[in-house]
């Protein structure tokens, strides 16, 4: 199973909007589990992480 997704695949995924996934990561809701320093572009996975 693929465990790394773009934030289009994501939005696709959870039938919500790209713009959407920027404001959850904005507000701490839903973080990317990385950034591509060089284009900014951001991967989300399928697994659960805590923050704390």
């Amino acid at each position: 199973m693929k465990n790394r997704f773009s934030i289009g695949e994501m939005a696709k995924l959870h039938n919500t909007t790209i713009k959407t996934l920027r404001h959850y990561d904005e507000i701490g809701i839903l973080k990317p589990i990385q950034i591509d320093i060089k284009n900014g572009y951001r991967y989300y996975s399928t697994r659960v992480y805590i923050l704390g």
